[in-house]
């Protein structure tokens, strides 16, 4: 190459550098992409960090209260999203330069690498922070937001502070406003933002503070019992109580034991009934002087004496020490009819009679509550249909029959027997 050619071309590139805007303080090395973005190749240009930083710390020195430049100092102060596409540094620039200041001189560069019909793939990736209002918008509502709540830097935005070298920042202002009172309608831009992408935390309103979870419900897992209308040997069971739920083979047998219980009961109960009301006969009919007499032999042979009478029967009556019928037809006693000794005649013995009899009639009722308590026990425990629990009824009646049905024999022999 002769020396006049590289003379021209060393003064035509002093010339294109000499009318490259002086806002550019650090241009990349690919100036085609810069001025020709739509070209094939700049799919893949990234415009340097270093260099993108370089140019919004003028567009921010330019002017310090576009909200690019308050959300650098954000990001700056919360480490864990740096790197972040809201905090790169071209996503920082597009935010300044986009919509908000696109006549800075910091901006040209980044107005001419991201113009209409760019191809170049990091100005769609880096995209300017969405949601967010540009600063115009924020120094319009900034008043009514100290207005509605004083929050810090609003002393700032006061025109009688002008005095101070701080900068009035909408952003920051706007910040502390929604981070304070988040509900407020104002704000709405603000949580849309926070809940789209991952800005600084410190920018954010906090998450609220969810609700404990409710405490599971107890046997969460386990299946609730249901009636089955036909024979069946397991569990899950309702036994009597709906607290008492036969589930494993183990409560299962505590179930058979008590059904074995109640019903060993129920048939201890029913013999008792009938041995006091053969007791109550014999008490009755000495009470009125007459002496008892027996319907069969084995009345007779299971008739104690009056020294002995069981205490549970004994203490409705009184004994008598005078025994044999009065023929006296005028005198006869209040309870079975049969002749009053002379020696208990008149009121005394009416009202002893009375008592006698009151207190037979309430041990009665007593013994038949008791007892019909129990069979309604019984029969909740048989309609279940399980199988082992009503051979637990069926050993109990038996074994209950077994040991004591002879006391139920003289009872029987007076009709007592219900």
């Amino acid at each position: 190459m002769r020396l006049g050619e590289v003379r021209i071309w060393t003064s035509w590139l002093l010339c294109s550098v000499s009318l490259l805007p002086a806002g550019v303080v650090a241009q990349p090395d690919n100036l085609d992409c810069i001025m020709d973005p739509k070209r094939f190749g700049c799919v893949n240009f990234n415009l340097p960090s270093d260099k993108a930083n370089a140019m919004l710390a003028e567009a921010c020195k330019e002017d310090p209260k576009l909200i690019g430049c308050t959300l650098q100092r954000f990001c700056r102060t919360s480490a864990a999203f740096l790197g972040t596409n809201p905090c790169s540094p071209f996503s920082l620039l597009a935010t300044v330069c986009a919509s908000d200041a696109p006549t800075l001189n910091g901006c040209r560069t980044y107005a001419a690498l991201c113009r209409y019909g760019s191809l170049v793939r990091q100005c769609a990736n880096e995209a300017p922070l969405q949601y967010l209002p540009s600063t115009s918008e924020l120094e319009r509502i900034v008043p009514d937001l100290c207005a509605e709540k004083w929050v810090d830097g609003c002393e700032l935005c006061e025109g009688s502070e002008a005095s101070f070298k701080r900068v009035c920042e909408p952003l920051a202002v706007y910040s502390q406003f929604c981070r304070q009172v988040p509900e407020s309608p104002s704000c709405s831009s603000m949580l849309q933002l926070c809940n789209s992408t991952s800005v600084p935390s410190n920018l954010c309103p906090p998450p609220p503070t969810p609700p404990p979870p409710p405490p599971p419900p107890p046997n969460n897992t386990l299946p609730l019992p249901t009636w089955r209308p036909y024979l069946h040997f397991s569990g899950p069971e309702y036994v009597v109580l709906p607290f008492f739920v036969a589930r494993s083979a183990l409560q299962l047998g505590f179930a058979v034991i008590a059904a074995f219980l109640i019903a060993t009961t129920h048939e201890v109960v029913n013999v008792l009934r009938i041995y006091c009301e053969q007791k109550w006969v014999g008490v009755i009919e000495r009470s009125n002087g007459v002496t008892p007499i027996t319907a069969s032999p084995v009345a007779a042979n299971n008739d104690v004496p009056d020294g002995e009478t069981s205490p549970t029967c004994r203490v409705f009556g009184r004994r008598s020490t005078t025994t044999g019928p009065i023929d006296d037809p005028d005198e006869r006693g209040p309870l079975l009819g049969v002749p009053a000794t002379s020696a208990r005649s008149g009121t005394l013995h009416r009202v002893k009679a009375v008592g006698l009899d009151l207190s037979i009639r309430a041990a009665r009722m007593s013994l038949r509550l008791l007892s019909g308590t129990l069979f309604v026990m019984v029969v909740l425990l048989c309609v279940t249909f399980n199988v082992p629990i009503i051979a637990g009824v069926l050993a109990g009646w038996g074994s209950g029959a077994l040991f004591l049905g002879n006391y139920a024999v003289a009872g029987v022999s007076h009709g007592t027997y219900e």
